[in-house]
């Protein structure tokens, strides 16, 4: 209880109804907290010291309440992959990854590698790497013309020719909304 103490002393008067700050002591079990709203009606937690001292932190509403996880899907050189996330509303993040696998390069099967959606050559002029679209019901990756993004070995930090990495990697696509 004397965390409590020295957070109202170090607060001062902020901690008042009419600031928007309660400190409730009064519970039976000897627990205090510290919440944002006023006395009486629905506040916010920010803090609660149990009996024992223990600090709990609320419990933080997620800002996601959806989530999608594609298959393992096939990279094709200049293909589209429509993936229906099913989640009724625009994703707010989409994420890509390759998963090997087949071992090579100092991968092993079911290592994933994670890599921005797009990259450019531009001293060859080809589009290398993937585009997303996303929308309220598919996730749209457009796969390079001249093919997939290319990665690194793992053994020496080399590039990986993009003819090695479509066979031997499969993209998995995450979205959250």
């Amino acid at each position: 209880m004397s965390l409590l103490r020295s957070i109202r002393q170090q607060l001062g008067l902020s901690v008042t109804s009419a600031n928007n700050f309660t400190l409730d002591a009064s519970a039976d079990n000897g627990t205090m907290k510290l919440a944002r709203g006023n006395a009486g009606a629905t506040t916010q937690d920010i803090l609660t010291v149990d009996a024992a001292g223990n600090v709990l932190l609320p419990q933080t509403p997620s800002i996601f309440s959806k989530y999608f996880e594609s298959t393992q899907q096939t990279i094709v050189a200049g293909g589209l992959l429509t993936l229906p996330h099913g989640m009724g509303k625009l994703p707010k993040l989409v994420r890509m990854e390759y998963v090997c696998s087949v071992a090579t390069d100092g991968y092993s099967i079911g290592d994933v590698i994670e890599f921005d959606a797009f990259q450019y050559n531009h001293t060859a002029g080809t589009a290398i790497g993937f585009s997303v679209t996303k929308n309220s019901t598919d996730v749209l990756v457009r796969v390079g013309s001249s093919g997939p993004a290319f990665i690194a070995t793992a053994t020496t930090g080399g590039q990986i020719a993009l003819a090695n990495v479509a066979p031997n990697f499969k993209l998995v696509v995450r979205a959250w909304a």
